[in-house]
């Protein structure tokens, strides 16, 4: 299992032209004498193709995590339980990498067919901005959406890292541990999705959801006047409701509205070369964590109103 896995992620990444090294290159400038004249800084490049992987710069000290190396911790989880690798993918110029895997059986959420999956995303970046970092990242397969967990035990950022000069014996030691917090995660998971599936809501309480998860927002020359983003995405965020998955949910449940929130969130925002990285682990998925946060918030504890007079007209007008 664990060489199997191995190959998959290797013949993923090749098929993705993926599988380049990060090599630091020193960084130039170019001078008032019209020479180019390196400095003591350097900048991550990639071999297959001679392109600048980021726009950050790094002393000679930095060495970055190579993708063949990162995902060698796939085959080092095989090794503690079953996977199930499911893809590979990046965001900007390879400045980030990740790939996916599957353990275990689906979560089932509400009474019907709908299914979540239990996936982990192996996340490396020649940028800096993360080592080789392993995600709780489930993934809801009725709209294709990568949505938050009820995290607990685990920090709300990330699973845990791998340090890659740790012996093997004590990195799988780590991983073995660190995937009991996951299973803790993923079994509080389910039971939150599923309160939020039992939960039968009104339309107040959906006005209510979507204006704590996007607050009115007015053109600059007629603030009264919604702007066409927090129109576009507050239409979204309605039709999503009224459609519950084309009827494969129960509509009035807080499990269709967190749904339709953060489905909308996912969808709906502009396409970027780093959108990949916001689902991940950016401000797309900062936003579906607060918006599960506040859902569940609402059913738990109640609510008062606090959508405004100018939200609820746009609401009104939508809805």
């Amino acid at each position: 299992m664990e060489n199997n896995a191995y190959e998959a992620v290797m013949t993923a990444l090749q098929k993705a032209h993926l599988d380049f090294e990060a090599t630091m290159r020193p960084v130039s400038f170019l001078g008032v004498d019209g020479e180019y004249h390196e400095t003591k800084m350097f900048t991550p490049v990639r071999s297959d193709n001679g392109t600048i992987i980021s726009e950050h710069t790094f002393t000679k000290s930095y060495h970055p995590i190579q993708n063949r190396d990162a995902f060698k911790v796939i085959a080092d989880i095989a090794s503690v339980t079953d996977i199930e690798f499911k893809n590979v993918g990046c965001w900007g110029n390879g400045a980030g990498v990740y790939a996916q895997i599957a353990l275990g059986d689906d979560m089932v959420v509400g009474g019907g067919d709908d299914r979540v999956g239990r996936y982990l995303s192996v996340v490396n970046s020649h940028d800096g901005t993360r080592g080789c970092t392993i995600l709780i990242t489930p993934f809801r397969f009725f709209c294709q959406n990568q949505i938050a967990a009820a995290l607990s035990h685990a920090d709300k950022d990330n699973l845990f890292r791998v340090r890659h000069n740790s012996l093997a014996e004590g990195r799988l030691r780590i991983l073995g541990e660190s995937l009991k917090i996951a299973e803790g995660v993923f079994v509080k998971t389910a039971e939150v999705y599923n309160r939020l599936a039992d939960k039968i809501i009104d339309m107040d309480f959906v006005r209510e959801g979507i204006a704590r998860n996007l607050p009115f927002k007015g053109e600059e020359d007629t603030p009264e006047e919604p702007t066409t983003h927090f129109e576009n995405m507050l239409t979204g965020m309605i039709n999503r409701f009224n459609s519950a998955d084309h009827g494969n949910v129960e509509r009035m449940t807080a499990w269709n509205l967190y749904n339709a929130i953060q489905g909308t969130f996912q969808h709906d925002s502009r396409n970027t070369a780093n959108k990949n990285f916001s689902v991940l682990c950016g401000s797309i998925a900062g936003k579906s964590q607060t918006a599960l946060n506040n859902i569940i918030e609402m059913v738990d504890r109640g609510y008062e109103k606090t959508s405004t007079t100018l939200f609820d007209r746009a609401f009104a007008r939508v809805a």
